[in-house]
């Protein structure tokens, strides 16, 4: 079966969400670190903020695959669950911008537009092309 165009183009502004949450991230990484290591316990253990980055990271592609591939129901629905969590730090973000509460205005705007991005993405999933993606059983997945 091929992919509908509504997966097609879940696909696309997933992947370029992920992007920029990859730019987002390289932009924050000093001022993450900063912050982590702060505590006692942080400055112990610099090796977590990486691992929880990196698995973070993982987790979205995973996910983008088993739902842009496999057509897996479990997987679009943990991406719509994400694509709400990003909902709030959209909200968060833009909150803090109208405030003036940014110590730096390219990753703010970065981690805005990845969080638009995942939640234009999840909206994609529920398009009425997608039904039959979703319905069709898990042996007939593209290679």
């Amino acid at each position: 079966m091929p992919r509908p165009l509504s997966i097609v183009r879940f696909e696309r502004l997933y992947l370029a969400a992920l992007v920029l949450d990859a730019a987002n991230a390289a932009l924050n990484w000093s001022s993450w670190m900063a912050r982590f290591t702060a505590s006692p316990a942080g400055a112990e253990m610099t090796w977590v903020l990486p691992v929880m980055v990196a698995s973070l990271f993982a987790l979205r592609v995973v996910l983008w695959y088993f739902v842009a591939h496999w057509a897996s129901v479990t997987a679009k629905w943990i991406v719509v669950a994400l694509a709400v969590i990003s909902g709030i730090g959209l909200l968060s973000g833009v909150l803090a911008l109208t405030t003036g509460a940014i110590s730096s205005l390219p990753p703010a705007l970065a981690g805005i537009a990845a969080a638009a991005l995942y939640i234009a993405a999840a909206f994609h999933l529920f398009r009425p092309d997608t039904r039959s993606w979703f319905g069709k059983s898990y042996q007939e997945h593209d290679a």
